[in-house]
């Protein structure tokens, strides 16, 4: 989430970094038992703030 502005530090990189965990926890929930279809986001305070943000992003679908 951090933002400088410019090329250095163009901002969202906290989000971003979410969307690749997610992506992982996706592509290899399977190696432990679990359905790639059925992930289940949640979050209390920022955390939930997060999942909001998941759910209206094309980048988290």
């Amino acid at each position: 989430f951090l933002n400088t502005g410019d090329a250095s530090a163009p901002g969202n990189a906290g989000f971003k970094d979410q969307v690749l965990a997610l992506n992982w926890i996706q592509d290899n929930i399977f190696h432990f038992g679990g359905c790639p279809g059925r992930i289940t986001l949640f979050g209390y305070s920022s955390g939930a703030a997060s999942v909001q943000y998941h759910m209206l992003s094309p980048m988290s679908t």
